[in-house]
Order: structure tokens, then C-alpha cells, then sequence
């Protein structure tokens, strides 16, 4: 698990990404969609609950794309349309591109 703080728009978080690489981590894009400030897709939402992102993202060596390719295709075989969920997709990462807040390195080293 991992800790996200805020005050006056700006947010940190220690996961790896916000921590390490100044982005903004999946963590602080939860709280963002959970404080109403990105759209959050309550019907696909339960398609990405269980997923080990860290042991997917190792066996692709970090490559993002591929993946993401991986959870699609257990998405597709279990029936599931691809189109609405990466319409959800970018509208939220479109939301994001123009969201004001800004980030800071979390006082929290990432936990192990």
C-alpha cells in the first residue's frame, strides 16, 4: 500500500513512480478520481481489481504497453469490449493532461 498526501492542489505519494520519477503514480490518480476530480468508470473499474501489476510489468521488463497488452487479453477473453474501456481511458487521461495540481517527492520512502 502506499501513502498519498495533498494540501492546497499539491500531492505526493510513495509509490515508485511519483517518488522516483517525479510523475504523477496511479495512487495519486485514485485519489484524484475518488475526490471527483478525474471521471472514475464505476462499471469497469471491477475488470482491473486483483491485478499484479508488479509481477506483470517484470515479466515485460517494465514495458508498459506490452503490459497493459496482457490485461487486455484477459479482459477480451473473459467477454469484455475493449472500446469502452479505452474511451474511459483517455478521457481520463485527457482530464488529466489539463488537471492544475502539482506534485512533490513524498517525505515517505517507497515501501519494499
Amino acid at each position: 500500500s502506499y501513502t498519498v498526501n495533498w494540501s492546497d492542489g499539491v500531492y505526493s505519494s510513495n509509490d515508485n513512480a511519483s517518488y522516483w520519477q517525479g510523475m504523477i503514480g496511479y495512487p495519486i490518480i485514485a485519489v484524484l478520481m475518488l475526490q471527483g476530480k478525474l471521471p472514475l468508470n464505476k462499471e469497469i473499474l471491477p475488470l482491473f481489481a486483483g491485478i499484479n501489476w508488479k509481477q506483470i510489468n517484470s515479466v515485460y521488463q517494465n514495458d508498459y504497453t506490452q503490459a497493459l497488452a496482457e490485461v487486455y487479453r484477459d479482459i477480451t477473453v473473459k467477454g469484455y469490449d475493449l472500446d469502452p474501456i479505452e474511451a474511459s481511458v483517455q478521457v481520463c487521461y485527457d482530464q488529466l493532461l489539463n488537471l492544475k495540481i502539482q506534485t512533490k517527492r513524498s517525505a515517505s520512502l517507497p515501501p519494499k
